[in-house]
Parts: C-alpha cells; structure tokens; sequence
C-alpha cells in the first residue's frame, strides 16, 4: 500500500511510499527528447549535457505538476506528512533501527519540502473536508510527485558526480528508454568510499546549548523566546483548526498576538525573517541546486499559503523545530541570517558570538586530542617567536595558523575548516569550491612556503613555544593538513589531506587513514588505489581507454 502507517512510542505516523507506476510516461517522453537532440548514442563528451538536459525536464515537470492544483486541503495534507516525517526523525535520530529504507525516508522527507515550497506561489482555493475518494486521488498525485523529486535530485547528484569524476557516468539508449549507470571502472567505488561517512557522521562537532543563549538574548531584547513563540502559534491552531468551518492563522493576526505578547515592534522584524512566502522562496531549480541559501522551509518555517485571497500561516511544532536546529547548526554559526533580522539592533553582534562559538567546537576537542596524546602543539599561532624577542607577526601574512604540532619527524600545519552538514553529492560537491576556488588551499601553500623559507625561525619558534630548547627540526619534513567538523567527498581527493575529527583521532593512534590503498575492482582485484583516491582512478580510466 502506497498509505502506510508506523508505529512509534504508542503512535501512529503516516507516510506515503514510491510507485514505478508513473515512471514510464515520463521515461518515455525523456528518451525521446534525449534521442531527438544527441542521436542513438550519447557519446561521454555530451554527457554532462545530456544530465543537464534530464535536469530541467524534471525541474519542469514537477513544477507544473504541482502548480497545476488548487485545492488547499492537498498542501495541508503534504504539510502533515511532513510534520509526521519531522516528529519520527526526532523519534529516532539515536536509533540504528527503523521500520522502513531510511534513504528512502530522507528522500521522501525533500521531497515534501519542494512541495510546499512550491506552495507558496499558488492561488489555493478552500473545498469541502477530504473523504476517503478524495484521499485515494491525492495519493497517488503525491506518488507521482514523489517520482519526479526523486529523478530531479537524482540528476543533480549524478551532475555533481560527473563533475567530480570526469566521466564516472554513462547514458544509454540501448534498451529503448533512458538508462543511467557508472562506468565499469567506477561501478560501485564512490559508495565504497563513501561507507566510511557513518563514522565520521557519527562524530561530527556539534555545539551545545545555542539555542539557550539564543533564547536568553532573544527574551531580553523583544520579550518573547521561541518557546514563547512556539506556545502562541500552538494555541492559535488549536483554537482556529477546531473551528466548524477550521480556519488557518493569518498573518496580520498572528504578528498582532505576538506583538500584544511581547510588547515590542522588534518581533515583527524577527518573525518575518522565519516567513516563507512568493517573495523570499527558491525556485524548484535553486531549491535542489542551491539548497543551502536560506530560502527554504528548512529555513523559514512559517509557511505562507494563499487561501482565498488571504495570506495565512502554516506550521506545526516538529517542523518549526527542525528549522531552528537547522538555522542553528548551519546558519547562524557561519553568519548566516535572515535580511529581516538586519532591523534588530542586537542580532550583529549576536552573529559575531556564534561564529566565534562555531570556531571554538572544533578546535577545542582538536586540542584536547593533541593533549590526550601528548602530542607537542602550539595554538592560534599568530606570531612567530625569537631567542632575542624580535618575534614576527604572521597573523596578515601567510595568515594565522590555528595548529602547529609535532608529530613522528613531521611538523603539521593544521587549520580548522567548519564546512556546511550535507548529505548529498551536490553538497559535497560545493565545498569543494570552498578549498580549490575560495583560497583555503592556496592559504596553506603560503604558509608551508613561508615556513620552508624560515625554517630557522620556525625552529626558534618552536623552541620556544613548546619548551623543547634543543629541538633540531633539520630532518623534519612540514605537511599541511585541514580538519574539518563533518565529512565531505573532497576529503578523499583534496590538495591536501584533509581530516575529521574521527580520522584525525586515528593519525594521532598511529593509524592515518591516507596511508591505506583500496584493491579495486572487488571482483578479482588488479589494482591499487591510492590518495587521492578519485585522481588516482580517474588516470587509471584514462589510461585503460587508450
């Protein structure tokens, strides 16, 4: 059944499940469109092309798929699914086991979001309480939906993936429809080098208790919390959803209560910055593209409807709270935050301790590793000391490093890099950008060259800094590595190694994970690769193609 129900701590949640049915169609009028523009083949070198080409059909489709429907009950209902898969993701987010495909749920989970953000730019119309004809209908449109989201984030993963391989995916016409799948040197490597993500997931830094200092400055300055905010808008849909006919909270109404409440204008500005409505929200396109700009419901949880010509307020609990875990984890802490809060006198400087916190979490544990260890380190390194207090300032030029450790006949250069959580090929296919194209690797190259060139100074240094007066670093090799508070695919093909705090963890046991080779293919193994681990598989490829 499409419909299921599951069962969690004495509660039943629904959720929708994938069809096929609907694929053929659909596959049918892509292979063609494919067909008709590259031929019978679609050769590697229009590849990415052709990816592209399937990227903007879905994107299409599913817009005018859900833009075609009017009712109002059918973007409740997607809001509730929502609101269930919300609360069972808090349920179990410490539970290995769960009922169902959990890549399936996450998937199911983005999906539902481009509905109703897509929502937002709709005319909906009011109609009669759903019944059991009306439910069976609307089911299987979400089925569909479901379809066209998934194939849409699909492509733009196997975009991001092409990127990053140079050729690890192949199109086929060959069965009479559209068919894509790794390359047979690639088939199944990325998943194997991804595997190892859990782990690293599993431990990646999180800060504790932002949203209690968030809270204390936010009750201080306009008079009300996100409790307080959360408590108002939960009666308010109480009172107004038990209604006979039920209406929704509009926006003028729910700003007046809050204002009444608080006894301040500055809530306005504050609770327009968490409004997601036809003005501030990511096309389909930039919401699978760009997923981290800020203009989605995992970003502003207020979901504006257009209901009869009136502007009305969507959102329930678990969803409002998985927002501002969001906004906390990813947003605020890397200075990102609403265009609306910019009228709130105190939200600068409130940033600046955020960020100041977020650089804090990783190098903190990276420290007590080092002292767990007793690895020799120095921290914040800004200026370079000398026997004859003549010290040099580094902190403009090559820039500060935030560790300088001993380890075995190497002297590390470490800085710590706080990237973005993400989940998925594209977003990982981002950061990469953040150390190719935004200088992260060029930065380090300055500070191993000018550390190379004085090396004298830098053995003063050390001398000096980590009470070591006869330390002679004449046989020590320098290598400069990153560190990084959650996993990425750059990682396993940077300039440099780059380390999260697990594998950091093991090189300082003696186990670094950039020593190990992969025997590759599984089948009958012939070769070794090594870091980084996609170049190295990529001139193999190139190689076996001669």
């Amino acid at each position: 059944m499409p419909l299921q129900f599951l069962q969690f701590d004495d509660k039943e949640f629904q959720i929708i499940m994938p069809n096929k049915a609907h694929e053929p169609a659909y596959r049918r009028r892509l292979t063609a469109l494919i067909r008709t523009k590259f031929g019978a083949k679609v050769e590697s070198d229009q590849t990415l092309q052709a990816l592209l080409d399937c990227f903007n059909f879905y994107a299409e489709e599913l817009e005018i798929a859900i833009r075609e429907i009017k009712d109002v009950n059918f973007f409740v209902f997607v809001y509730l699914l929502h609101e269930d898969s919300a609360e069972i993701s808090y349920l179990t987010q410490n539970t290995a086991e769960f009922p169902i495909d959990r890549s399936y749920f996450n998937l199911y989970r983005r999906i539902l979001k481009l509905i109703l953000q897509e929502s937002c730019m709709i005319n909906a119309i009011s109609s009669p309480a759903p019944d059991k004809l009306w439910m069976d209908k609307h089911v299987s449109v979400i089925e569909k939906l479901i379809y066209l989201g998934d194939f849409l984030i699909m492509m733009v993963d196997a975009i991001s993936e092409q990127k990053i391989t140079d050729g690890s995916i192949e199109i086929s016409l060959d069965s009479g429809l559209l068919t894509f799948q790794n390359s047979t040197a690639w088939k199944d490597f990325l998943p194997a080098l991804l595997s190892g993500f859990a782990e690293d997931g599993r431990e990646s830094l999180i800060e504790e208790g932002l949203e209690v200092h968030f809270n204390k400055k936010l009750k201080s300055e306009i008079g009300l919390d996100l409790s307080d905010i959360r408590s108002v808008m939960g009666t308010l849909n109480e009172k107004l959803h038990n209604m006979n006919p039920p209406r929704f909270v509009l926006l003028d109404e729910l700003l007046k209560v809050l204002v009444q409440q608080a006894s301040n204008d500055l809530v306005t500005p504050f609770i327009k910055g968490l409004i997601l409505n036809k003005d501030n929200v990511a096309s389909i396109r930039n919401a699978v593209e760009k997923p981290y700009l800020g203009k989605r419901i995992i970003h502003r949880p207020l979901l504006t409807l257009n209901i009869d010509g009136d502007e009305c307020i969507l959102v329930y609990p678990y969803s409002f709270e998985e927002a501002m875990n969001t906004f906390f984890q990813n947003n605020i802490t890397l200075g990102k935050f609403p265009e609306d809060w910019k009228a709130l006198p105190f939200m600068e400087e409130l940033v600046k301790e955020f960020k100041q916190k977020h650089k804090d979490i990783l190098e903190d544990p990276v420290e007590k590793l080092l002292k767990t260890f007793a690895v020799p380190y120095d921290r914040n390194v800004k200026v370079l000391f000398k026997q004859d207090h003549q010290h040099v300032s580094i902190n403009l030029k090559p820039g500060e490093i935030d560790f300088i450790f001993l380890l075995g006949k190497k002297i590390f250069i470490a800085d710590c890099k706080n990237l973005t959580k993400r989940y998925e090929m594209h977003g990982w296919f981002q950061d990469i950008s953040k150390f190719a194209n935004h200088g992260y690797n060029k930065k380090m190259e300055e500070k191993i060259a000018f550390l190379q060139k004085n090396s004298s100074l830098l053995e003063s240094h050390l001398r000096i800094a980590l009470k070591i007066p006869d330390l002679d670093i004449r046989d020590y090799s320098i290598q400069g590595i990153f560190i990084i508070n959650t996993p990425t695919i750059y990682m396993l093909n940077g300039e440099f190694k780059i380390y999260t705090y697990h594998r950091f963890n093991q090189l300082l046991q003696g186990q670094d994970f950039f020593d190990r080779y992969i025997m590759w293919p599984r089948v009958n193994p012939s070769r070794r690769i090594m870091w980084p681990f996609i170049d190295s598989l990529k001139q193999i490829a190139r190689q076996e193609a001669i």
